[in-house]
């Protein structure tokens, strides 16, 4: 016999909080980083210099997350300083980095790149071949991640192909 309306349970059921996914501290932190190498390459190509996109983060807004905790937003905002460390080095260290991405994506010049794709290669040279703070296999790892989190597919290949290319030109040396 067909169900009717009345024979529908419709209560919410709430998730069971032993479910919940944990948050990685370590990969928000380097997606704000790459907010924050985004907004520095937006602010160098905008044409008007009095343009400034600087910004105080906002954790649950610019991470699209409905709800953060307030234990992980104060972690997030005690690690701004080495984020922000990581950010000057990646820029100290940009044009050296650029030179290993034009190297390994030969068919993509810099202009286009997709900009956040940039900034997700950027990232992962300075963490795992430039400055060694996570072995390049996990640098490899979490760019990918990045990949997913910001971009498709098509973004995720291309950054896989050219940090693999990397990876396999470093392990022959």
């Amino acid at each position: 016999m067909p169900q009717t309306t009345s024979d529908i349970d419709t209560s919410v059921v709430e998730p069971d909080p032993a479910l919940k996914p944990t948050i990685d501290n370590r990969h928000l932190l380097r997606q704000i980083i790459i907010q924050m190498l985004y907004e520095k390459h937006c602010q160098a190509k905008a044409t008007d210099p009095s343009v400034n996109v600087d910004h105080v983060i906002d954790f649950a807004e610019d991470l699209e997350m409905p709800k953060i905790s307030h234990k992980t937003s104060k972690k997030l905002g005690k690690s701004l300083p080495k984020a922000q460390e990581i950010v000057e080095g990646i820029l100290a260290a940009q044009a050296d980095i650029d030179k290993l991405i034009v190297e390994f994506a030969k068919s993509w010049p810099l202009p286009q790149i997709n900009p956040v794709d940039l900034q997700i290669l950027r990232l992962a040279i300075y963490e795992g071949f430039r400055a060694n703070l996570v072995p390049s296999k996990v640098a490899i790892d979490e760019a990918i991640e990045l990949g997913k989190d910001f971009g498709t597919e098509g973004n995720v290949k291309f950054i896989s192909g050219v940090l693999g290319n990397i990876y396999t030109a470093q392990a022959k040396k």
